[in-house]
């Protein structure tokens, strides 16, 4: 407790201005603490964000961090000031902390604040800066969606795309039907990456197969396609492959797109997945 208490009241470490190539960027998302009681009373959700600097050379620490030797209680912060807890999906909260944000980036030098959240929390924050005239304090704010629900969207966007196509009907045969709706919406992360890899990787070697092979051809790129086709190709032939030759099979095969790409609609939507 008398650690958490000492980094409560030291001061925060100098970051170095962005003139020195530093980049300063936040992170908000929902913090839940006492969630695992057992009577599930006395539970608290919170907005919580951590700055994030880069490199981490550009964190100075001015002085060590002083030792305290007590603990206020809680009942000595309370003589001071009562803050009204809220929940971080309300647009109070979501507003205070891009303002929260926006004023530790400007002490840094930071004309511009990039700040990161959820799906839930980025749609909100969104309609916020989007609301705020231009020019104003909040325009000044980038919002991005995390790495994680980007992903997400983007496999619910192909999936989306993909409807009618017979991708789910192929899907169902290695996924049950319950798991696969999870999947084509991007809720089912990691089964919905194997998936689409597994049918792109399918798609390849068919496209592979169709491959005209003749006398013409290179003949290392004539023992590449062999390989691959009978499932040979080792991963030392990967890591060390001639680029000259991938290049050409890169050819070759962005070519047989381009002819499937003229059977029709069906045809342009699955050469769109495989680009996807």
């Amino acid at each position: 407790m008398k650690y958490e208490a000492a980094a409560v009241f030291s001061r925060p470490p100098h970051i170095l201005s962005p003139e020195t190539a530093t980049f300063v960027q936040y992170v908000a998302d929902n913090a839940d603490i006492n969630v695992n009681t057992l009577d599930g009373n006395n539970t608290l959700h919170i907005m919580g964000i951590i700055q994030i600097v880069t490199p981490k050379d550009s964190v100075l620490l001015e002085q060590p961090m002083p030792r305290v030797t007590e603990v206020l209680s809680a009942k000595d912060f309370a003589a001071k000031a009562h803050v009204p807890i809220q929940p971080a999906s309300n647009y109070n909260t979501i507003y205070t902390t891009l303002l929260c944000a926006l004023e530790d980036a400007k002490r840094h030098n930071h004309t511009v604040c990039i700040i990161t959240f959820d799906q839930p929390l980025f749609a909100k924050a969104r309609e916020i800066v989007s609301a705020a005239t231009e020019g104003s304090e909040l325009s000044k704010i980038i919002v991005r969606l995390g790495g994680f629900h980007l992903l997400m969207s983007f496999f619910g966007a192909i999936g989306y795309i993909m409807q009618g196509s017979g991708l789910k009907e192929v899907l169902s045969e290695i996924y049950a039907p319950k798991s696969l709706e999870k999947m084509l919406n991007g809720h089912a992360y990691a089964r919905a990456v194997r998936a689409h890899t597994l049918l792109q990787l399918t798609l390849a070697l068919t496209i592979l197969k169709e491959l005209a092979i003749d006398d013409f051809m290179d003949a290392d790129l004539i023992i590449t396609v062999e390989n691959i086709l009978d499932k040979t190709l080792l991963y030392y032939d990967i890591e060390n492959d001639n680029k000259e030759i991938s290049e050409l099979l890169l050819d070759l095969f962005n070519k047989k797109l381009m002819e499937y790409q003229k059977r029709g609609p069906t045809a342009q939507l699955c050469v769109q997945y495989i680009f996807g």
